[in-house]
């Protein structure tokens, strides 16, 4: 699972979004939130507890034992579940990533393994840490390319599209802190057309 993650994340022709997608796609989830069918779920829940109920006046005592066994492993891996998304979380959250980075990745990492998804947490978070690197220090040259004194030109034109070019570094700047990959990339194609623009 680990090389298959490795390849979508190493893949520099997609952008942030195609990986969630990727990753999604490879592994696979039928979920569907149940804030979504409260209603139908609380029917649900209740019938059930009624049919267990019931269930439990038919039962022998090895039954009965077999029963409580079945519920204590159910607990039990309800709450390695919900520890296994607390240490994902915790990975991408220290990495200084936004809830929103992450939340769409956590459903499909989550193994009954806390240890094991906190693992592939991390190469998710090397992988996201280091495009996020690429990215600024992309960035950082093309501002320092763009800030060299432009051969001639009209200097009315110069100073004018300067003004441009410097409100949009100061959005780059505010992207890259508030970690949205969206804006980074926009600021980031704006100024590529700024700059070219003041060559000319």
């Amino acid at each position: 699972m680990d090389e298959e993650l490795n390849k979508i994340l190493g893949d520099e022709s997609l952008d942030n979004e195609a990986r969630k997608e990727a990753i999604k796609a490879y592994v696979g989830t039928g979920f569907v939130p149940m804030s979504k069918h409260s209603e139908q779920a609380q029917k649900l829940s209740t019938l059930k507890t009624e049919f267990e109920e019931y269930k439990k006046t038919k039962m022998t005592d090895e039954e009965k034992r077999e029963e409580e066994a079945k519920i204590a492993k159910e607990k039990e891996q309800t709450t390695n579940r919900l520890l296994a998304q607390m240490f994902a979380e915790n990975v991408f959250s220290k990495a200084g990533f936004q809830e929103d980075d992450y939340k769409d990745i956590i459903p499909n990492i989550l193994q009954s393994d806390a240890e094991a998804t906190k693992k592939v947490a991390e190469s998710i978070r090397d992988s996201m840490l280091a495009q996020k690197k690429a990215i600024e220090e992309s960035v950082m040259k093309k501002i320092a390319d763009g800030q060299k004194k432009p051969d001639g030109g009209n200097s009315d034109k110069t100073n004018e599209n300067e003004t441009d070019l410097s409100k949009l570094q100061k959005g780059l700047v505010e992207a890259q802190k508030a970690n949205d990959f969206a804006k980074v990339a926009y600021f980031t194609r704006r100024i590529q057309e700024e700059q070219f623009k003041n060559k000319k």
